[in-house]
């Protein structure tokens, strides 16, 4: 039987919230390549088991059990993955200067898909 507050899976696990962006390419604009961006964000969750502590300088660690689904899209683009799942590994160099530019840029992309 679960047990409130403790993760079954390791001690050391966390639940992760997963949004990815997937860049489908440009409309077509009058016969060209230049129209409007094709991007759709997908969003999940799932655990992660860090092989790291908080603070290290590189975060790493393991994504299990998570799940993905399309949650917003611009128009003509097309979802090929249906609902999926997320597994593998992570490594990332602590740099919070080139975060909060990963993070800008992100948001920006991901609010072209709408509301």
């Amino acid at each position: 039987m679960p047990v409130a507050g403790l993760t079954p899976i390791e001690n050391t696990a966390c639940n992760i919230t997963i949004r990815h962006l997937v860049l489908a390419g440009r409309a077509a604009a009058g016969g060209g390549a230049s129209g409007a961006p094709i991007i759709g964000l997908y969003g999940g969750g799932g655990f992660f088991l860090p092989s790291t502590s908080s603070g290290d300088d590189v975060l790493s660690g393991d994504i299990r059990d998570s799940t993905l689904r399309l949650i917003r899209a611009m128009p003509g683009f097309s979802d090929r993955l249906g609902v999926a799942t997320v597994s593998g590994s992570v490594a990332a160099p602590r740099d919070e200067g080139v975060a909060a530019i990963i993070a800008e840029r992100f948001e920006s992309l991901a609010r072209l898909t709408g509301k």
